[in-house]
């Protein structure tokens, strides 16, 4: 992955329309796993789109950016994310970060909480973006877009996978914890064993 929790991702990354094929990213005893570890607040990744990926970490695992505080702009992640906790389709931590206009399809594993098609966990801001994955949880905090929004936003965004997971198991959001969520609808199958919801 470019860029750790050490020395993060600081620049500006344009995929310029490019696609990159078939990544495969196998680091499962690793945290902040994705093609960008670690982006910091000053760092952009815009026009990004990978095809038949597969990535696989431990904490803090996403198809583009394990944890990111920056900005993730008009990118697609199509393909697999597999992670211990705190996973989603195209990030795993949005820490304060901004997601607009992006798509996240393909299948999203958790085995133990915090997983979302599109996001894990969210403090920051998604808008005008999709996520189309099937998201399956082990434990809680589940969602087809977010799989826990703690006091971020999210605006005009859509989930229409399934979702399959214990507690806390939402078509759009597994738990909002003081966050706002306007404009946005989830469509696909909610499965879970306590506090399950169409939506939230």
């Amino acid at each position: 992955p470019i860029g750790d929790d050490v020395i993060s991702f600081t620049g500006t990354y344009d995929g310029n329309g490019f696609t990159i094929e078939k990544l495969t990213i196998d680091r499962s005893d690793e945290n902040e796993v994705g093609l960008f570890g670690h982006m910091e607040r000053d760092g952009i990744i815009q026009d990004v789109t990978l095809v038949n990926a597969s990535v696989s970490g431990s904490i803090n695992t996403g198809g583009i950016v394990g944890e990111s505080k920056g900005e993730l702009l008009n990118s697609k992640y199509n393909g697999n994310v597999a992670s211990g906790s705190v996973v989603g389709g195209l990030i795993g931590r949005n820490d304060e970060g901004r997601v607009y206009g992006s798509v996240a399809e393909g299948s999203i594993i958790g085995d133990r909480n915090v997983a979302g098609g599109l996001v894990g966990r969210n403090t920051g801001e998604v808008q005008n973006s999709v996520a189309s994955s099937s998201v399956e949880g082990g434990d809680s905090n589940i969602g087809g877009l977010v799989g826990i929004n703690s006091e971020g936003e999210i605006g005009n965004s859509e989930a229409t996978g399934d979702v399959t997971g214990g507690s806390e198991v939402g078509g759009l959001v597994g738990q909002n914890e003081a966050g706002t969520v306007n404009s946005s609808t989830a469509k696909g199958t909610v499965e879970g064993n306590n506090r399950v919801g169409g939506l939230v």
